[in-house]
Parts: C-alpha cells; sequence; structure tokens
C-alpha cells in the first residue's frame, strides 16, 4: 500500500491529480466562505509556505480552524488561532521563524 507507514518509495503519479481550479459558483455552494477565503492572507509564514496554503484555497482544501485557539509550540501558550500554524504569530516575529515550518526565515 502506498499508505503505509514508512513507505516513501512511490512507484507512479496519482491517480486523480487535482487539474482544474475549484469555483465556489460552478455547484451552487456558499459565496460568503469562498470569498472569504480568497481574501485570507497569511502573515508569518515564509514563501514556500504562503505557496502551500494559497494553493489549498485555490484548490478548497483549506480548512480553517474552528473553535478554541490551539498551543504554541515555542510559548506553550493557546494562542495559535490560524490553520495550519504551529507557533503563534509573536514567537514567529520575535524568533524571526515561520509560524507553520518553524525554519528560520531569510
Amino acid at each position: 500500500m502506498s499508505s503505509q507507514r514508512g513507505n516513501s518509495v512511490k512507484d507512479r503519479a496519482p491517480r486523480h491529480p487535482n487539474r482544474v481550479v475549484y469555483r465556489a459558483d460552478k455547484h451552487g455552494l456558499c459565496k460568503e466562505r469562498s470569498t472569504a477565503l480568497k481574501g485570507l492572507e497569511f502573515p508569518g509564514v515564509c514563501t514556500r509556505c504562503k505557496e502551500q496554503l494559497s494553493w489549498k484555497v485555490s484548490y478548497d482544501k483549506y480548512k480553517p480552524l474552528t473553535g478554541a485557539p490551539r498551543k504554541c509550540v515555542r510559548c506553550e501558550g493557546k494562542t495559535v488561532t490560524r490553520a495550519y500554524y504551529s507557533a503563534c504569530l509573536p514567537c514567529g516575529e520575535s524568533l524571526n521563524i515561520c509560524c507553520k515550518c518553524l525554519q528560520l526565515m531569510s
């Protein structure tokens, strides 16, 4: 199985790759959600993570954080209010790291 743990060798391309960008008006889905996600900005992340998050938004794979804020891995406080972020924005700015991948910003 390709999803088996520890099996990092892939033989072929994905069976159903995303070829077309998602359009919310195609199926008459909620337009407020799609317009809110289109204007979403990603502060405190590197360019690689910004491209990943913008891809998730454009192909409708982005799931916003719901409920209470999550715990920051640096300051251990419940201050992470954005989805896919590991560190809070103040920790990212003070340590000069990306809040998603925790790598040093260049």
